[in-house]
């Protein structure tokens, strides 16, 4: 179904707080919760922009074009937060 997913090792977290240069010794504790919509019926386009590979293509996405993508979302959303308040 085209799905994407994007981790962030600890180490690359780390790395990325320290680049900031925070001029302290600052320690983050904290977690993230992500939240899809499995098999959208909104529909995106993509497009070659020629035979280069190292081309990008034109990409449409098109996310949430069909209401019933945005209400699972919607409902994603509820079910994260009440796991966050248990």
């Amino acid at each position: 179904s085209g799905t994407t997913s994007t981790t962030f090792p600890t180490q690359s977290i780390e790395n990325f707080l320290k680049s900031m240069d925070l001029g302290f010794n600052a320690r983050i504790n904290a977690g993230l919760i992500f939240q899809k919509v499995a098999g959208p019926a909104s529909r995106g386009h993509m497009e070659l922009r020629n035979i280069n590979p190292n081309d990008n293509p034109y990409v449409t996405f098109s996310y949430y074009q069909e209401p019933e993508d945005l209400n699972k979302c919607a409902e994603g959303l509820e079910t994260v937060i009440k796991v966050i308040n248990s």
